[in-house]
């Protein structure tokens, strides 16, 4: 499995072979069936792997905390899909089946922290996969080359690069894309905007509990 995470940390899953792994380990494709029914069993171990490696919960804060936990929780799972692009198109599929036994672990404790908030399971499931679908978002960005992922002086000149694309449009059909382009540029690669996302969001939350204690 540590194999295929690593391969996952430079390419797609979706183009791994039972032959380019099996070269990977020293051993035929062929060899790997014996230990694997299909691909499809053998990347659902891979991405299992590397969400047991994520340790997303692993962080230690206190869950009564819900905010603090949540926020820990889902940055970190953030920067794992950013450092690992290879497995975004099995996490962002809608597709239930390729939760693993540590995904389904990962979410039971996400849903008991935020129930124990006082979130009714309707809310619990719906902050669940909102801030998810943050993180998906810009792990995507990142895992493109932008971010504090990289280098920073390969960020600055990224950020050059875009900025001279924004102030190059047309100023009268474009006026507000001109005005704004250095902010553009900025925001575009900014890693940092991750948190402050998550964190607005989750400033507007109020669990129902809370809401019917002011009562």
């Amino acid at each position: 499995m540590a194999a295929g995470l690593a391969i996952a940390r430079e390419d797609d899953l979706q183009r791994l072979t039972m032959e380019r792994l099996g070269r990977e380990l020293g051993v035929t494709g062929m060899a790997l069936y014996r230990h694997f029914r299909d691909k499809q069993e053998l990347i659902d171990g891979i991405l299992d792997h590397f969400v047991r490696e994520a340790n997303v919960t692993g962080h230690g804060t206190d869950p009564r905390d819900w905010r603090l936990w949540i926020r820990r929780t889902y940055h970190a799972k953030y920067r794992a899909l950013a450092n690992t692009p290879g497995v975004l198109p099995f996490v962002a599929s809608r597709v239930g089946w390729r939760f693993g036994p540590a995904a389904m672990a990962t979410l039971d404790e996400t849903l008991a922290v935020l129930g124990d908030a006082g979130f009714s399971r309707r809310e619990a499931a719906e902050v669940y996969t909102t801030a998810l679908a943050l993180a998906l978002g810009w792990a995507t960005l990142d895992s493109n080359g932008s971010g504090e992922l990289e280098p920073d002086e390969r960020v600055q000149e990224r950020r050059r690069l875009l900025e001279l694309r924004f102030a190059a449009e047309s100023r009268t059909r474009r006026p507000n894309v001109v005005d704004s382009a250095r902010e553009l540029a900025s925001a575009s690669l900014s890693a940092k905007l991750f948190d402050r996302g998550l964190e607005r969001y989750l400033s507007s939350l109020k669990p129902q509990r809370e809401v019917s204690d002011d009562h």
